[in-house]
């Protein structure tokens, strides 16, 4: 019993920590206001995360192993590789949006460079290898002017992520609905061989009717608790 509920009060300061540091970052976060708002006591916080620096790696490792499963379920799929990255940057979208911590765990990573599981380190060396790599090393001409798009395409969607949530829910379409559009005008410049990638791609998991990427077919496999 005593096990199960040191667990849970670890979970709930997990889940605390990451709304705290998802809204204030690491220097203007407060562990008063994690323990409040995870109903713990400091006392507890500290038996479980002795510094803040250690909460904060937790948090991190949250959103790494969160986004790394997102990675896998995309990459698994036997699609052409430009495809592939299409429909991994537009999930991350969506999951940045969805789940407090991969975008405290984003937060994070800009803010404590060189930290250990870095947030973009669970998703940009599979764009890289993606394009790079493989028989079918990338449907675009120039694999590495691709991946640096794709790379700031997911940066983008994060900071829109965060405008998004300051402005309120009007302010504008979904940033991977954005972020699909992009691609759907990027795409023929890029290559003549993309041609068409978008009008054929689908989600994860589920089957969706042909048409273009949309961040709904995509994010339907991407788990959205908080």
């Amino acid at each position: 019993m005593k096990q199960g509920s040191a667990a849970r009060t670890r979970k709930a300061l997990i889940e605390a920590a990451a709304g705290e540091f998802d809204q204030n970052g690491y220097a203007g976060s407060s562990l008063a206001r994690i323990s409040k708002a995870a109903t713990s006591s400091l006392g507890a916080l500290t038996f479980h995360f002795p510094t803040k620096s250690d909460l904060a790696a937790a948090v991190r490792a949250q959103g790494y192993f969160a986004t790394r499963a997102v990675v896998n379920r995309v990459m698994a799929q036997r699609k052409a590789p430009m495809r592939l990255v299409v429909e991994l940057t537009i999930a991350l979208a969506g999951q940045l949006e969805d789940e407090v911590a991969v975008r405290a765990a984003a937060r994070l990573t800009r803010e404590q460079p060189g930290c250990a599981l870095a947030w973009d380190q669970a998703w940009l060396p599979a764009i890289r290898q993606s394009l790079e790599g493989g028989d079918e090393a990338c449907a675009a001409d120039a694999p590495a002017p691709v991946s640096a798009l794709a790379t700031l395409l997911v940066l983008g969607a994060d900071a829109d992520v965060r405008r998004r949530r300051s402005a309120g829910p009007s302010a504008g379409h979904r940033p991977a609905d954005q972020l699909a559009h992009v691609w759907e005008l990027a795409l023929p410049g890029a290559s003549g061989r993309a041609k068409g990638l978008l009008a054929g791609a689908q989600p994860a998991v589920a089957a969706q009717p042909a048409g273009p990427v949309t961040s709904d077919g995509v994010a339907a496999s991407v788990d959205r608790s908080r």
